[in-house]
């Protein structure tokens, strides 16, 4: 059992300010980066995977440890697109704020006060093959084994690659109780080098809620980012990772950022990212979006409307209310560090919590600290009524690089952003999730 409840936390005003989405995080800043969807309510858990792999489809190969033997129903093929959608509506934002926005406010901090947002309540011998069909461009079967030996055998004579290594971990989740589904581009499916493989998913019934993580590793040489979306009934709150080995961190925001050296926000972030990751001296995850009811201050990207929830396998009844809770976890882990299947459990907790950063200016110092270095000592003020600053910034403000005033102005709701796909080449996501069943053989 896993007790974990997540700390409360300082978070933004649920009243939303008159500003304007200037940019996000793309994940062309990370090595290896994949993204999955989760829907759990109860013990139903719907998931979907994006392949992001590149080039040769007849090296593909998607090997994933299942509870029970799925019916073809239970699988289906989704639209890329819907995963561009999420992530840039849920992805780290740069935001702009001018003194317009706070004319009519005395408050310069940000409490969320969470009763007035919330959503009105509404083979061989020892392998057997228990299914198989094809969905989308896939060709699925669903296997039991006795020998891990067998199934790895099994699976490379029927073009299902997988690497030699993965022996002892595939004998884990045999001896475990778990069936395999496994996936591979058919031959009719007419899939050319350079397409983009649709999204993966199946639905399930299972009391561990857990994403297994170290087969995926195998092959990696490096740290691997995994971008989870999880979607709940609003009364559930936000998920997070019950294992204690992988430490949940956070990163200073709701701060202004200013560029150094010509360095982007989406760069500046990522370095934020990096050392507070490698801080925690193994693997580790942040909640970079919480939010309930598909609300956003502002908006980076689209909301999902109810059609993107229903295929993500939301019930209709929490899309109807709007009464759902989204989260966006982000980890990272290397093979080394990968010693435990990720756990996730719902927190009940519903505060809302995203990271966002202010596009410095010089007016609003005395409303918000500078990135790194904390309150000005001698703050600009939208009370001024010079529009020219009426000292010079301290040296400490120099020393960031944080002078430059940034007068692009405007007052925005929720804005369109292009997700970007910027995923490593040939990414092998092999067994990437994990469960127990006791079952008799």
């Amino acid at each position: 059992m896993f007790g974990l409840l997540l700390a409360s936390l300082a978070l933004p005003t649920a009243e939303a300010f008159c500003g304007t989405y200037v940019g996000g995080v793309g994940s062309e800043f990370y090595n290896s980066y994949s993204q999955l969807a989760v829907v759990r309510d109860t013990n139903s858990t719907t998931l979907t995977i994006v392949n992001d792999v590149e080039g040769n489809f007849d090296t593909f190969a998607l090997v994933i440890p299942v509870p029970e033997v799925i019916p073809e129903d239970n699988v289906k093929v989704l639209e890329p697109e819907l995963f561009d959608r999420l992530d840039a509506y849920s992805q780290p934002r740069l935001v702009s704020y001018t003194c317009e926005d706070f004319a009519e406010r005395n408050d310069t901090g940000w409490a969320f006060d969470s009763s007035t947002d919330a959503p009105e309540a509404g083979g061989g011998e020892d392998v057997n093959v228990e299914a198989l069909y094809i969905v989308g461009e896939f060709e699925i079967v669903i296997l039991s084994a006795t020998q891990s030996n067998t199934l790895f055998t099994w699976l490379n004579d029927n073009g299902y690659q997988v690497p030699g290594q993965s022996q002892n971990l595939l004998q884990e989740y045999i001896d475990g109780g778990s069936y395999f589904l496994a996936a591979k581009v058919s031959a009719e499916a007419n899939i050319a080098s350079g397409d983009t493989l649709s999204p993966l998913q199946f639905a399930y019934t299972a009391d561990a809620f857990q994403i297994p993580i170290r087969i995926g590793t195998l092959n990696a040489k490096e740290a691997q980012d995994l971008v989870i979306y999880a979607v709940s009934p609003y009364q559930n709150g936000r998920m997070g990772i019950a294992n204690s080995v992988y430490k949940e961190f956070s990163i200073e925001d709701e701060c202004m950022w200013d560029a150094v050296d010509g360095q982007s926000f989406g760069e500046y972030y990522a370095e934020q990212f990096t050392d507070a990751y490698e801080e925690t001296e193994n693997g580790a995850w942040t909640v970079e979006y919480a939010w309930g009811g598909g609300g956003c201050d502002p908006c980076s990207g689209t909301p999902p409307d109810g059609s993107d929830l229903v295929a993500l396998g939301l019930n209709q009844e929490y899309v109807h209310y709007s009464d759902y809770f989204f989260t966006r976890l982000h980890a990272r882990y290397t093979p080394a560090q990968a010693t435990e299947e990720l756990m996730l459990y719902s927190s009940n907790i519903t505060d809302q919590e995203q990271y966002r950063f202010i596009e410095y200016q010089y007016e609003l110092e005395d409303r918000f600290p500078i990135c790194g270095v904390g309150m000005a000592d001698n703050p600009g003020s939208c009370d001024e009524t010079q529009g020219e600053p009426s000292s010079e910034p301290s040296s400490e403000e120099n020393d960031t690089g944080a002078v430059s005033v940034n007068t692009n102005a405007g007052c925005g709701g929720c804005s369109s952003s292009n997700g970007n796909n910027g995923f490593e080449a040939g990414l092998l996501l092999l067994g990437l999730l994990g469960f127990t069943r006791r079952h008799s053989r």
